[in-house]
């Protein structure tokens, strides 16, 4: 790794990365960027600086320096972008450098910040920025950013700006907060780029490596196929279904292949994420030389050939404001293969469960012709009479869709009767869907139906090899109680292991395919065990119910009371059910977890489950977390950690659902409220003063979130202040310069009104010049001097602060005070005022430019025009010196 010294400007190179303390820049590329090649060529004092990104990068080595760093990191000069082999290793490997920086330094050079007019005004929402590809990156992986406006000053946090980055990139808060991406599906990835720009279009997907873990060469000249390989990666290495969830726009109604070409295809993906159910889909997708292998529930389509291919996935559905299924509609080409339709399909769930899962190949990219349908395919297509005609045509039964023959409208009974006496047999699987007749049966929920398949000697125990669902698994995936009953009656197998999934009837079809209350009591009163483990996934019945469906319409609390263990384990992942819900979440599940006894095992476990309710803003959860917490909550409120992370979720309800349960103020709280960096907002400053008014007598403490309110014109928050009895207002050259300059006239006249008399007093009673002079008020300050009242006491930081001013003898009157802060303010009307009714001599001319000239305004070319008008400087030259 190659870093920059930060007075040198000279580069050097590192081998062990753990150890490096060093700084990094995030920034947009601007014209003539200071290059390797400028850093490393013999004569670079000479051309680097005369550059115009000459002033970003001493203005990066400044800030570092400022803040402790002796490095700093520029991907513009740090990076040798004439060898091919060093660039590649470099964007492969600069997820990890932005991850291990101390601090990332985001430079937004069209943001022109000022903290009175907030954000809104400043174009932060609208940066360049956040609109870049390789920018995504450089927000995610530093634990620390820095945002600094045009003129580097400073905008906020990563940390303390998060609501307004999660607005403006869609990115969650956890994340923003240090949360694991792993947890993010990855089409919610690959959303927070579908809105981004880079310059060359592979760096669309080279900018991505570092959100997936993937590593993989550099091959500019590919254009769109080096996003198509970046799936390819990520499918290798995951089994997150998700990744083909993306959808064109609604005016893009053709068909391509499986794999998206560009990220702006996951635009509306961010809520769709994988069931936890997806291997009992069919595992993981393969790719080989035909194209992407994978296990899909076919769902087919009236009068057509082509079928809608659902994914083990749920997205939110706008249109019906739920979470649906998603899939896309498929047709087969002339090579076997598939291709999709480039726009999504929702589908409910109880469509989804009647098909079972088939292994198909999709072809990656844009093909080819359809294939047209066979003669026989056409004949049985739906067709009620070419149906029930075939047997008496000499059509082999058992070679044809037995499914077709009987989903064919009204009449099933008697159509199934047909069939069956032409002789086929009735346990004979569907050739397509792998389906006995008895379990298309129990699928259709037809009675008639499944009793003549049983007075033909049907076998009930008896499943298709493709499937392995027994026709009681689809009596109570469609909640039909009588037919499940009737089932269980008959022999149906209530513990019936399906072989190719290794899942249990009750965990796979009351659960996951959500059964009726009726169908779990019915289980449950034939002897089904509700605490059985999936053999792959680890999950329980319970676990399940929470996975899919977050506790719809109270799956959870009928399984707690019908026996499940509240307190069960994943044996795969040793996550237990209650961390689960707090990470999903789940406030109603946590409460019913609760309530039926689930408990922490550890500290360390429920600390891991507090802070992840804290940074998600859960109040719903922190709340019966706090109040159910018992000693290990009294241990949390002991520890700095918990009280660093209610602070940093910006959030005053979770520091009043702590505080709450607070008898005297927590140490470890006051040392970080001691922090002058430290940003409170009203609400927090106002729950704060809520539980510990004894806080307002802590003159330091107070006096830092004052002046951070003052200078950031929280009028409410100042008047909270001194509502809350601050004694004496701290009047202080600091604060008194940031009320002239900075408040508009209208927000401190607010101040000073009836619900804030101590403010008035201070000012009126002890300075009301100074008082007229911070307002503005003109006629206030010649109204004052005409009646000869100044009413302002000469201070120690009077005297020192114009010190400078002043030459042998001179005396530091009063109107001299008075003229310096006017002038140190800016109140250019009031400055003219004063020069016009002063007596002029050379010796007060001369102090008067002296004042100019040592006063923070010595900048303002509209002053120092002002003073050259009213006193006549063309005299200048033969002042004395």
């Amino acid at each position: 790794m190659r870093l920059l010294h930060t007075t040198k400007y000279t580069l050097e190179e590192f081998y062990d990365e753990g150890e490096l303390w060093y700084a990094i820049l995030s920034h947009t590329w601007a014209e003539e960027e200071v290059t390797f090649q400028d850093l490393t060529t013999t004569d670079r004092p000479v051309n680097f600086k005369s550059k115009n990104g000459f002033e970003k990068l001493r203005k990066t080595c400044l800030r570092a320096k400022e803040d402790g760093f002796e490095y700093v990191w520029i991907d513009t000069c740090c990076i040798n972008k004439q060898s091919s082999a060093e660039l590649s290793e470099s964007i492969n490997s600069m997820y990890r450098w932005y991850q291990n920086a101390a601090a990332c330094y985001a430079y937004l050079a069209d943001v022109i910040f000022k903290p009175i007019q907030g954000l809104d005004q400043s174009g932060f929402y609208w940066s360049q920025w956040f609109r870049r590809g390789w920018t995504l990156q450089e927000l995610i992986a530093p634990s620390i950013v820095i945002f600094l406006d045009q003129s580097w000053a400073q905008i906020g946090t990563k940390s303390t700006l998060s609501s307004v980055i999660s607005k403006v990139t869609g990115i969650p808060k956890i994340i923003l907060h240090g949360g694991n991406l792993d947890e993010q599906s990855i089409a919610t990835r690959l959303s927070w780029a579908s809105q981004r720009q880079t310059t060359r279009t592979e760096d669309i997907a080279y900018c991505l490596l570092g959100l997936f873990d993937i590593n993989m060469p550099l091959l500019y000249g590919e254009g769109e196929r080096a996003f198509v390989r970046l799936q390819e990666e990520i499918i290798k290495v995951s089994t997150d279904y998700s990744i083909f969830a993306w959808s064109a726009y609604s005016t893009d109604k053709g068909h391509s292949g499986i794999m998206a070409s560009h990220p702006r295809y996951f635009q509306d993906a961010a809520t769709s994420r994988q069931m936890s159910s997806s291997k009992a889909w069919g595992g993981a997708a393969s790719i080989d030389s035909e194209g992407i292998h994978m296990r899909l529930r076919l769902v087919p389509i009236d009068k057509d050939e082509d079928m809608i291919a659902l994914l083990p996935c749920r997205a939110n559905n706008l249109n019906l404001n739920a979470v649906a299924v998603v899939g896309f509609r498929i047709r087969k080409t002339a090579e076997g293969s598939y291709e999709r339709h480039k726009q999504l399909i929702f589908a409910d769930d109880k469509v989804a469960v009647k098909y079972a899962p088939r292994e198909i190949c999709l072809q990656r990219t844009n093909m080819k012709q359809r294939k047209r349908p066979t003669p026989l395919q056409a004949t049985t297509s739906r067709n009620k009479i070419a149906t029930m005609s075939l047997p008496d045509n000499g059509a082999d039964p058992n070679t044809h869709s037995l499914e077709m023959k009987i989903d064919s409208g009204d009449g099933k009974d008697h159509m199934t009767g047909i069939p069956l006496e032409h002789g086929p047999d009735h346990s004979l699987t569907n050739p397509d869907l792998g389906e006995t007749l008895m379990g298309v049966g129990t699928w259709l929920q037809e009675d008639v139906l499944v009793h003549i398949l049983l007075e033909h000697d049907a076998d009930l125990s008896s499943y298709p090899l493709n499937t392995g669902w027994s026709p009681l698994d689809y009596a109570l995936i469609n909640g039909n109680e009588a037919i499940a009953k009737f089932l269980l009656k008959m022999g149906g197998e209530r513990d019936h292991i399906n072989p190719k999934i290794g899942d249990r009837l009750l965990e796979y079809t009351a659960v996951q395919y959500y059964s009726t209350d009726a169908i779990v009591r019915l289980l449950r009163n034939h002897g089904a065990f509700p605490n059985l483990h999936h053999p792959e996934t680890g999950d329980t019945p319970l676990e399940l119910a929470m996975y899919l469906w977050h506790n719809r319409e109270g799956l959870v609390g009928l399984l707690l009371q019908h026996g499940a263990d509240p307190n069960a384990t994943n044996l795969m992942t040793g996550e237990t059910l209650l961390e689960f819900a707090v990470r999903e979440g789940l406030e109603d599940v946590v409460d019913i977890l609760l309530k039926h006894g689930a408990f922490w095992r550890s500290l360390s476990q429920y600390e891991g489950c507090l802070y992840t309710a804290m940074c998600q803003r859960q109040l719903g959860i922190v709340a019966p977390l706090a109040e159910r917490g018992g000693e290990l909550f009294s241990a949390l409120l002991k520890k700095r950690t918990t009280w660093e992370a209610a602070l940093q979720t910006q959030d005053h309800r979770i520091l009043d659902c702590l505080l709450k349960h607070t008898h005297t103020m927590p140490p470890q709280l006051m040392s970080l409220l001691s922090h002058e960096e430290l940003y409170l907002d009203h609400d927090f400053i106002r729950v704060l003063l809520q539980y510990y008014p004894a806080l307002i007598a802590i003159r330091g403490l107070v006096s830092a979130h004052l002046h951070n309110a003052i200078t950031q014109g929280r009028v409410d928050t100042v008047k909270l202040f001194l509502d809350h009895g601050v004694e004496d207002f701290d009047m202080t050259e600091r604060n008194l310069k940031v009320l002239a300059l900075r408040w508009p006239r209208n927000a401190i006249s607010e101040l000073v009104r009836a619900k804030c008399p101590r403010l008035r007093e201070a000012m009126v009673s002890h300075a009301p010049l100074k008082f007229a002079l911070i307002q503005r008020n003109e006629k206030l300050v010649k109204r004052l001097i005409e009646n000869g009242v100044s009413g302002w006491v000469m201070t120690v930081e009077d005297r020192q602060s114009m010190h400078g001013a002043l030459i042998p003898g001179n005396i530091p009157c009063i109107d001299y005070v008075v003229l310096y802060h006017a002038l140190q303010w800016g109140n250019h009307d009031v400055v003219r005022l004063l020069l016009q009714t002063q007596r002029r001599t050379p010796l007060s001319l001369l102090t008067v430019r002296k004042l100019l000239d040592q006063c923070a305004m010595v900048h303002d070319q509209r002053m120092r025009a002002l003073v050259d008008e009213e006193l006549g400087w063309q005299e200048r030259d033969s002042l004395p010196t």
